[in-house]
């Protein structure tokens, strides 16, 4: 069985989930926000978060789950990649 939280969610349900934190990664590379700074913003959100049922935390945003911190560096790396092109926010 698989440590990442999302396996736990319905397959409907997961996907946007994966695609939300795809998308975030995404939008922040578009904006000009370094991958550093997003995921140091979602770690101390995290945080505070209710939700501990989480499966591995990473080794540097110790309140984030792995699978939390390769989805958003997915939409990093499809952002520099081209295959993926958000408009960055005024």
């Amino acid at each position: 069985m698989s440590d990442n939280p999302l396996d736990k969610i319905p397959a409907h349900n997961r996907i946007s989930i994966r695609a939300v934190l795809v998308h975030e990664g995404e939008d922040a590379a578009a904006n000009g926000i370094p991958k550093e700074e997003i995921l140091e913003t979602e770690n101390l959100v995290a945080m505070t978060s209710n939700f501990k049922d989480s499966g591995r935390m990473d080794n540097v945003y110790t309140h984030l789950p792995v699978s939390n911190v390769q989805n958003i560096d997915l939409g990093y790396q499809l952002h520099q990649s081209g295959e993926f092109i958000a408009k960055s926010k005024p």
